[in-house]
């Protein structure tokens, strides 16, 4: 559009929030609806003319409303990306244009309310205080996970007389109504309980003791709802229809059953050796998992700046439609989620901005070069060289592998500024089973 053309008066009306008054004078609209009009009055279509010959009067007549209301969006689509360029305005959500004013030989004006990117200044990084903990790995872990291994090998057996601890119950299971009338829908067929183990509770599985291969018997079960008031507990009827019962054979914990599991060992103190360096790996990635996130809020924390509702709005707005594609319509509360997920989509979209603006004061950008670097490492590993260039070729797939090598980057820069604070911890402090500290 010429320049001319458009007028430009631009207002700050919030945090992070500017108004743009834009005027296109009343010739360029003329000029545009004629255009327009000329344009369609050559493939308008009227029974009694041929095409291309109907009359510019009869076209404005019949299809003057619409073609008016097209040339409006399109002449607002234009003049708004050309105010943007103008003004050097970058927003991060589209623009609301409201208040549309245009009649014939007159200008078209409207307003166009444009979010921003906050301005802010990082704070000082070099002061925040984050815990990392080490994880110590205890004999009794490489036990408890070479237990779980047995009982995974186990070899189910027919099991005469009644249940007792331990025994395996295959039975189907249907629901009831306080009257012990059996409720549609509510029947369960071929579920396995071990008792002792199952899922339900201590007080659940004693009800099961001393149950016959098919036997029925009435158990209760407590079980958490939801209703207006909140949460509750409340003890559900069921009848179970014993169809068998097992007992479960455990393999002897020797070299034999070690290679069963691994063939790259060939003895049970291999195998527990294997265990232990999965148990070290696993808890060291979490670890540092968990220490980059308490590094993270640290530095979201430490900025105080405010985002523009339309940026939280936008972001709000791809979760939704992606828990929509997920979920029910009639199970999805959109208001409820919004609420619920809000909180987390500020935490995100401040990270997001301070992470950019921290790559670009210390030069942390990702390139190419990184990129190839990530292939070459993926490709000594094993992955297929041609497979993985194809990924990465996509942009879309490119970008996402640039963006994780920038945030990898600046989280290693805000640990060497950070004063990490190492506790050791064992796993059942680590996983949150107890809550017991290791020693110094």
């Amino acid at each position: 559009m010429k320049s001319e053309s458009i007028n430009i008066q631009s207002e700050n009306t919030g945090e992070n929030e500017i108004t743009l008054t834009i005027t296109v004078d009343a010739g360029e609209m003329a000029d545009r609806l004629e255009s327009a009009l000329r344009d369609y009055q050559k493939k308008a279509q009227i029974d009694g003319f041929r095409p291309g010959k109907v009359p510019l009067r009869i076209v404005r007549q019949r299809f003057g409303s619409t073609i008016r209301g097209r040339v409006i969006e399109d002449t607002i689509d234009e003049s708004y990306q050309d105010a943007l360029d103008k003004e050097n305005l970058k927003p991060i959500a589209p623009g609301n244009i409201k208040e549309i004013k245009f009649d014939s030989d007159s200008p078209l004006v409207y307003k166009a309310v444009v979010s921003i990117t906050p301005d802010f200044e990082l704070a000082k990084l070099d002061k925040l205080s984050v815990e990392r903990e080490l994880v110590s790995i205890r004999d009794e872990d490489i036990d408890q996970t070479l237990q779980e291994l047995r009982e995974e090998a186990g070899v189910l057996n027919p099991l005469d007389g009644e249940a007792v601890d331990g025994s395996i119950i295959e039975c189907d299971l249907q629901e009831l109504d306080p009257n012990g009338v059996p409720l549609i829908g509510k029947t369960w067929k071929d579920i396995r309980i071990e008792i002792g183990k199952s899922p339900f509770g201590q007080d659940f599985d004693t009800q099961l003791l001393g149950i016959k291969a098919d036997e029925n018997r009435d158990v209760m079960m407590r079980q958490q709802s939801q209703d207006a008031q909140g949460r509750k507990e409340e003890e559900i009827r069921y009848r179970m229809t014993a169809k068998a019962l097992k007992n479960k054979e455990l393999p002897e914990l020797n070299d034999e059953f070690a290679k069963s599991i691994d063939e790259q060992v060939d003895s049970l103190d291999g195998l527990k050796e294997n265990v232990r360096k999965y148990w070290e790996g696993r808890t060291a990635r979490e670890s540092q998992d968990r220490f980059h996130h308490r590094l993270v809020d640290a530095v979201v924390k430490a900025h105080s700046f405010i985002l523009p509702k339309s940026m939280i709005d936008d972001y709000l707005d791809r979760m939704v439609a992606n828990a929509k594609k997920r979920t029910s319509k009639n199970e999805f509360d959109e208001e409820s989620f919004r609420q619920q997920h809000r909180a987390s989509a500020i935490w995100n979209l401040k990270w997001i901005l301070i992470r950019r603006k921290l790559a670009e004061q210390e030069s942390l950008n990702s390139n190419d070069q990184d990129v190839e670097d990530a292939i070459q490492k993926a490709v000594e590993s094993g992955a297929d060289e041609e497979q993985i260039r194809m990924t990465y070729n996509v942009p879309e797939r490119r970008q996402e592998l640039l963006s994780d090598i920038t945030e990898r980057k600046v989280l290693e820069w805000l640990t060497k500024q950070a004063k990490v604070v190492e506790r050791k911890v064992d796993t059942d402090n680590f996983y949150g089973r107890k809550s017991i500290v290791l020693p110094e």
